[in-house]
């Protein structure tokens, strides 16, 4: 039998009555330890009703785990829940944290056990684990519930995949539920969608947020040495014990409130525009998507038009880009090419000779910029990006945070991938076409010295020897 004295339970018969907690018989006592719907916060009980997903965001120490293992444990308890399922970031943490939780909120008279990395309790019902660790676990599961922990810990190249598998394994029965808990540290894709969804539908998706002070059952001298290891204010200190989510990742070249202080809900008339593309080289599931970005300049001003990347065949991403271009009024293309070398081009020749229009392709060592709009020709700058992302994205967000780069309405996909992106990282597409985009229409490479000299201005509406017309 468990010591009662250090059990919430004790906390709460002292603070409502002394004397009571001396008055129960032993038995009474152990009953009073386990009736979690007594001594769990209002923020810890999870509400009974037709949820999705109920998310725990909060500071370390608030209880979010502790929440999770009581919900699961009553609805094994009351026949509730006949195929739960339990995810961590790796087996030791499911070990350390959800199957000890469930172990521990169990009582002695329906004790469950740890049984084979889950949990087996005296009715029959195991939990089966998974960890993010191993993606494709999940799938063929079969799950009336589902408990996730600590997403953020969670491997971040497979995080989405364990996600998703996980989340579609949860459909068993008329309400299969999945309750999720983290801290936050840094920018977390899962986390962002999870998000989302709460924004679009509350009642759905809900989110109880909470921070490391709301827990009055923390000793204080644990709480005073936990404080000590962090700058009040910092951003640490606002993750780890506030449980705040913010918006950009430590590092992030780009800052979200930046971006929405020189967001306008419109674009004024636009003096030249262009498609930016970062291409692809295969459209498999786990590759990189095509980034395509539209940008537009108006008083020296860049402004981010449209956002049409996606995991694009050849033909789908010429089409979108040459539509751009004929339909739209964009001047011309800033593509990479990098990896595909002169096969962008040609996808481009292709989609635009079917409507009628010819191709210039602009090389890379040719410093013209893109010319204005010329009916019945699409200019093509192949860029061959010999310098590191961070020297090429830093000029950029150095512009935007000026004022001088504006995103035209919401983009939340791409925002997403400023925000998270850190120099030394795989930039995504989205990312890379934007500053492409904006690098070319606010001709960026004028600023940039070679061996130490500045650049040399060229006439910006004549187009170099190096180019060729594809017809």
């Amino acid at each position: 039998m468990r010591d009662t004295i250090d059990l919430p339970a004790a906390w709460l018969a002292l603070r409502t009555d002394p004397t009571l907690f001396d008055s129960l018989t032993p038995i009474e006592s152990v009953a009073l330890a386990y009736a979690h719907d007594l001594w769990l916060r209002p923020s810890q009980q999870i509400p009974d009703s037709a949820w999705r997903y109920y998310g725990f965001i909060a500071g370390r120490g608030f209880g979010k785990s502790l929440a999770a293992a009581c919900e699961l444990h009553r609805r094994v308890a009351t026949g509730a829940c006949v195929d739960p399922a339990i995810m961590g970031p790796t087996e030791t943490r499911v070990a350390d944290i959800q199957v000890r939780f469930l172990v521990e909120v169990s009582p002695p008279w329906f004790r469950a056990e740890s049984y084979l990395g889950g949990v087996l309790w005296p009715n029959g019902v195991r939990a089966i684990p998974y960890t993010a660790e191993e993606p494709d676990g999940p799938r063929g599961g079969n799950h009336d519930f589902v408990w996730l922990n600590e997403i953020v810990s969670w491997d971040r190249a497979r995080a989405r995949a364990a996600f998703d598998n996980i989340t579609t394994a949860c459909r068993r029965g008329q309400n299969p539920q999945v309750i999720w808990d983290t801290t936050s540290r840094g920018h977390n894709e899962v986390i962002s969608h999870l998000l989302d969804q709460h924004e679009r539908d509350p009642s759905r998706f809900p989110i109880q947020r909470g921070t490391m002070f709301d827990n009055p059952c923390l000793d204080p001298g644990y709480v005073r040495d936990e404080l000590a290891k962090y700058v009040i204010g910092s951003r640490k200190y606002r993750e780890e014990v506030l449980g705040e989510v913010l918006p950009e990742a430590a590092g992030a070249l780009w800052q979200q409130a930046w971006i929405d202080r020189t967001r306008v809900p419109h674009a004024p008339a636009l003096a030249h525009s262009i498609v930016a593309v970062d291409p692809a080289l295969s459209t498999a599931p786990e590759a990189d998507e095509t980034g395509i970005v539209v940008v537009g300049r108006a008083e020296r001003k860049a402004y981010v038009m449209s956002d049409l990347s996606g995991r694009h065949a050849p033909e789908i991403w010429g089409d979108l880009v040459v539509s751009q271009c004929i339909d739209h009024g964009a001047a011309g293309v800033a593509v990479e090419r990098n990896h595909a070398c002169e096969f962008p081009s040609y996808v481009l020749r292709s989609r635009a000779s079917g409507r009628g229009w010819g191709v210039v392709v602009i090389a890379p060592s040719d410093r013209t910029p893109i010319p204005s709009r010329q009916h019945g020709t699409i200019y093509v700058r192949e860029i061959q990006a010999t310098r590191s992302k961070a020297s090429r994205a830093s000029p950029v967000a150095s512009e935007h945070e000026a004022g001088r780069v504006h995103v035209v309405g919401q983009h939340a996909a791409l925002e997403r991938e400023l925000t998270a992106w850190t120099p030394g990282s795989k930039s995504p597409g989205r990312l890379d076409a934007m500053v492409h985009g904006v690098t070319e229409i606010l001709e960026l490479w004028r600023d940039r010295s070679v061996s130490g000299r500045a650049c040399v201005a060229l006439p910006s509406l004549r187009i170099g020897r190096s180019a060729r017309r594809i017809a």
